[in-house]
């Protein structure tokens, strides 16, 4: 009886032992499950990820390759506009292409130190260009007199920006340079014309 009643702890042991053994061999297998579940499941969300990016890229490049296509298209058709004012200005002549090359690379040369962006140079570019397509409409005798303009020469000489407003403001594409057009003779100290903006009145 004593020998027996000496066994019972050892044996109780070694069951508590293998139920030990058992519960961490269980918890580890149940824990390893869990993880390469979650692996799996989160392999998976980041490959359905990876693959919407992909497309989303893959169209954004699309229709980007598409707007540039446009954007050349309505460029040229800008380009080919202006050419058409220009000559019609004769700003082809060696004096007033000069003059208008020169204003063109200096308003370009103080949007580029302000930090504008490359749209807005060019846009500057564009109306520095087309400053004075308004002179078309001033009588040759204005503009080629040679010696001071009288008070009422001097008013119709002040139209110019208006009318070259008036120009622009007609051709959608151009409607941009005219707001600029319209504005480049204000001051900052409000003695410009033909509206006599002053400081951030003028655009």
């Amino acid at each position: 009886m004593a020998g027996l009643e000496g066994r019972k702890p050892s044996r109780v042991l070694r069951v508590a032992r293998y139920s030990a053994l058992t519960f961490v061999v269980s918890a580890v297998l149940l824990a390893a499950t869990l993880f390469v579940s979650a692996f799996a499941a989160l392999a998976l969300v980041c490959a359905v990820l990876w693959a919407a990016l992909f497309r989303v890229v893959r169209d954004v490049r699309s229709q980007r390759e598409t707007m540039d296509g446009y954007l050349d298209a309505v460029s040229d058709k800008y380009d080919s506009i202006i050419g058409v004012l220009c000559g019609a200005m004769n700003l082809r002549d060696d004096i007033k292409s000069l003059h208008t090359s020169r204003v063109s690379k200096l308003a370009a040369r103080v949007a580029s130190e302000m930090g504008l962006r490359f749209e807005d140079i060019r846009l500057l570019q564009k109306s520095a260009v087309l400053a004075d397509i308004g002179k078309i409409e001033i009588a040759e005798s204005i503009l080629t007199k040679p010696g001071d303009l009288s008070g009422h020469e001097w008013d119709e000489m002040k139209r110019h920006p208006e009318l070259g407003y008036a120009i622009l403001s007609g051709i959608s594409n151009l409607r941009d340079a005219g707001e600029i057009v319209l504005a480049h003779h204000e001051r900052y100290d409000g003695q410009g014309y033909p509206r006599g903006l002053r400081g951030e009145e003028i655009p």
